[in-house]
């Protein structure tokens, strides 16, 4: 996996609902921004978050792992809502505009 360092830079906003999404190590941490405010703590990858990106609609939140694999998290309850693991080794998350 990639330094804990490199983890800890990973970083998306979603401007509306305010947003923000970083990385800690293996854990994905969830900012809501303007109030209430709160964080929560995603926690299902077994190596390095490598990547973030909000949906469109930022009902979701795509993270991948340095250990191959991707998690959609629900950012209203902070569970995971579909995991790919092991199948492929993947370095970035991409969500187009549409919500694919």
């Amino acid at each position: 996996g990639l330094p804990r360092e490199v983890a800890q830079r990973v970083l998306d906003f979603m401007p509306w609902p305010a947003q923000v999404a970083t990385s800690d190590g293996r854990s994905v941490l969830l900012w809501k921004v303007g109030p209430p405010r709160s964080r929560r703590t995603l926690r299902g990858h077994s190596a390095a978050v490598v990547d973030i990106k909000f949906f469109p609609s930022g009902d979701h939140l795509l993270s991948v792992g340095a250990d191959g694999s991707v998690i959609i998290w629900s950012t209203d309850s902070g569970r995971a809502r579909r995991a790919l693991r092991g199948l492929f080794e993947a370095r970035e998350a991409q969500v187009f505009p549409r919500g694919d």
